[in-house]
């Protein structure tokens, strides 16, 4: 019996030693992957942050001699190392860490890593604090007869909700680090049929060049990566010459339609057009709108579809596991500075 009331008395002080454990591994790792080039880790908060692994050390030990000591300690170590993650995250710059684990497998694949290690030190960090803060509580404090101060599952769950929320936040939309600066093409049109949890997109670019690109993927939602094959080649001059017609379309740029938000219904359609024009809007006809584009849209990306050139393909991923990929995604705006553009008036438009 005495064992068995032992045991009982150990398992939170065990189980708080093991977060605290995971959490200054974690960081340590991070700092090693990353090296002392690429990231701003010399500022006070990457100080703190690389102090972290000790601190959390420290408290590994003494959970079990000064258990109160050590639980303060592992909380102090989460909020001496936390200020670094947000700094880095929100304030650098940078694109967020959650871009990298998106795109074809081979970009950015050296980041990769780094992503997760990133994102792992977060929901540790999240996981100690809430497990100091949990083993502080007085023990008359209870829960199902039980003191709250014994409890691990509220770790667990403060930790995965921080880490859903940051997804929620910089995952949405999807895009792939970094910024681009090339031609724009003259025209984009999507097209989306959504049956269930899957969606078959077809998409095709006219450059001003005479240059197409056809590209399709047929993806599920809860599936992290997809396949996407394209085709390229040049068009003929005679659908050039409509092309270029419907790319300069006055009626098309002066027309206004709902925002291009992702098809939610069970069974849905849509099309998804934008002209080269920088200040021309995206145009979103859909089932759930109760809208149908014009029938040159239509006849235009059916002839660019049957059009022969070389193909290839790749897989691409989606962190959000298909919900963040969305129509604006699908039309080529893959990075930040594509989402965003000055409109004539002033303000700035984001799709």
């Amino acid at each position: 019996m005495g064992a068995v009331q032992q045991s009982t008395r150990l398992r939170p002080v065990r189980s708080a030693a093991a977060v605290f454990l995971c959490a200054g591994l974690s960081i340590a790792f991070l700092f090693l992957r990353m090296g002392l080039g690429g990231f701003p880790i010399w500022a006070w908060p990457g100080i703190m942050a690389m102090a972290g692994p000790i601190i959390f050390l420290c408290a590994c030990v003494l959970v079990f001699f000064r258990p109160t000591l050590g639980y303060v300690l592992g909380g102090i170590a989460g909020v001496v190392a936390l200020p670094w993650f947000v700094l880095t995250e929100s304030s650098s710059g940078l694109p967020s860490i959650w871009t990298y684990l998106n795109g074809p497998y081979d970009f950015g694949i050296n980041y990769r890593p780094y992503a997760t290690l990133k994102i792992l030190s977060v929901a540790l960090i999240a996981a100690a604090v809430t497990c100091s803060f949990l083993r502080l509580l007085p023990s008359g404090l209870l829960l199902r007869n039980s003191p709250l101060s014994h409890r691990t599952w509220p770790t667990i769950a403060v930790s995965v909700l921080v880490v859903a929320l940051w997804l929620h936040h910089s995952a949405m939309p999807w895009m792939l680090p970094g910024i681009v600066d090339a031609v724009s093409p003259e025209l984009r049109i999507l097209h989306v049929e959504k049956r269930g949890l899957q969606f078959h997109e077809t998409s095709a670019f006219f450059f001003r060049n005479g240059r197409f690109s056809v590209d399709h993927n047929d993806r599920r939602l809860l599936e992290y990566r997809f396949q996407s094959r394209w085709t390229v080649g040049r068009i003929p001059p005679i659908i050039l010459d409509r092309a270029n017609a419907l790319a300069h379309s006055t009626a098309l740029r002066n027309l206004r339609t709902a925002p291009p938000i992702a098809l939610r219904s069970w069974n849905a359609e849509g099309w998804y057009v934008v002209l080269g024009n920088r200040d021309s809007p995206l145009l979103a006809f859909t089932t759930e709108y109760g809208t149908n584009p014009p029938s040159e849209i239509r006849d235009m990306l059916a002839q660019i579809e049957k059009l022969p050139g070389p193909q290839e393909s790749s897989a691409f991923q989606d962190v959000c596991l298909g919900f963040c990929y969305d129509p604006v995604s699908g039309l080529g705006f893959t990075y930040s500075n594509e989402r965003c553009h000055g409109m004539p008036d002033g303000t700035t438009q984001c799709l």
